[in-house]
């Protein structure tokens, strides 16, 4: 299957506001739909990149096997039409407009293959500030649409969107975490000549039920190992051994960019090992014990979910709801840790995605059920200011959820998927 990254015609018609029309404060909306991939057959990637003090550059990509081609007129060749439109403004709350666009993006072939659509839009954005990307890409032959939301971080020259990672080949990358064997180049705005890189392998554990009441201890900034990298952009980087890498031009200020290196699978998950932690959730310790102590892990996972469905079948079904949600958390929620291993990722793996979801700047609130209906489940996670990731949240934990949880885990245990949008 060919793979290939190309863009035919685009067509930039700036200044005007799409016409998806949505209130104009995002934090008084509904976007539980950020955590359903089924909702969309479209699903870009983006990623930003301050190319200068008043510019910012959204790199997208489309994959061609989303799209719908049509043959039009008595011509040989199949075409498609996305039109990518997006919104800047100060934040969540805001209703002022920074920047608003419409993109028009072609493409045809003559014979089908698979391969990538990519491109770039420059955005007004000032430097010194923090604003909210609002995108929407539609599909206009299938009337298909897919709506995205972007941090722009841009308060200071340190921030991780002064970096731009590209694969060895060159094309940008929309990711920030690499294999073992994976190298990588990596470009910035600055006319520095050395990164200092702090290296953390950490082991961090489960995050907790969510009607525990702790203290998570602070994370330990010193690095366990430093060296620094030659800021030649045509150089190859390895980052082999798992932990995380966050890369600086200034050691003064914790802001930098972090590249994760997981099990080369993620966000997958192939590993016995893997398939066996996240049953944690769902056992005592005694009974996770017990199956962490068969040699054969596989066996260990598959007897546990037969013994929860009932049958083969059963527990086919299961496995394959589970360890989708666990995929799609890896997916929504890493950071400097992997997406099913954090509070979002908990919730999200034993309940499901929301039915409501509400975002500001500072937290995220979730709803199971009716929106204030007595009988419906709300969570709040908030965000943390952490130096290696936009991505982090903390669910504030209550003794009332005790219930709720356990009905939950007893789901499983009984064989009911749990929450099954």
């Amino acid at each position: 299957m060919m793979k290939s990254s190309y863009l035919i015609h685009i067509y930039i018609v700036a200044g005007l506001i799409f016409s998806c029309g949505t209130p104009s404060r995002i934090s008084q909306q509904n976007i539980a739909n950020q955590y359903r991939k089924e909702v969309s057959l479209l699903h870009p990637d983006f990623i930003t990149y301050h190319s200068d003090d008043n510019t910012t550059k959204l790199f997208y990509k489309l994959f061609s096997d989303e799209l719908l081609y049509t043959k039009t007129g008595t011509s040989n060749e199949f075409t498609c039409t996305v039109k990518i439109s997006y919104v800047l403004k100060p934040s969540y709350e805001s209703k002022e407009i920074v920047d608003s666009a419409t993109v028009i993006a072609t493409d045809s072939y003559a014979e089908q293959v698979s391969k990538t659509i990519s491109g770039s839009i420059n955005l007004k954005c000032a430097a010194g500030n923090k604003y909210l990307l609002e995108i929407w890409v539609v599909d206009v032959k299938r009337n298909q649409e897919y709506r995205a939301l972007i941090n722009v971080v841009k308060q200071n020259k340190n921030t991780a969107q002064n970096y731009l990672i590209k694969s060895a080949s060159g094309e940008v990358s929309f990711k920030n975490y690499f294999k073992s064997s994976e190298s990588f180049l990596l470009k910035n705005n600055q006319s520095k000549t050395n990164y200092f890189v702090r290296y953390y392998k950490r082991d961090f554990p489960l995050a907790p039920p969510p009607f525990s009441i702790y203290n998570p201890q602070p994370f330990e900034y010193k690095a366990d190992s430093v060296f620094t990298l030659s800021a030649d952009s045509l150089r190859e980087i390895v980052f082999p051994q798992l932990g995380f890498y966050h890369i600086q031009f200034d050691t003064s200020t914790t802001d930098g960019l972090t590249i994760y290196r997981f099990e080369d699978a993620f966000p997958k998950i192939k590993s016995a090992n893997y398939l066996l932690k996240p049953l944690r959730y769902l056992t005592s310790k005694y009974e996770y014990n017990q199956l962490d102590s068969y040699s054969n892990k596989k066996a260990a996972v598959d007897s546990f979910w037969v013994s929860c469905g009932g049958s083969v079948d059963r527990a086919r079904e299961l496995i394959k709801k589970f360890y989708n949600r666990m995929e799609d958390a890896n997916g929504y929620f890493s950071s400097y840790v992997e997406g099913w291993q954090t509070d979002r990722g908990l919730m999200y793996l034993i309940y499901g995605p929301p039915n409501i979801m509400y975002r500001n700047t500072t937290s995220e609130t979730w709803v199971y059920g009716e929106e204030n209906n007595v009988n419906s489940m709300q969570f709040i996670f908030y965000k943390v200011d952490n130096p290696f990731t936009d991505n982090d949240f903390r669910l504030d934990r209550n003794p009332s959820y005790k219930d709720s949880w356990y009905r939950a885990v007893d789901s499983w245990r009984q064989g009911r998927i749990f929450i099954d949008n």
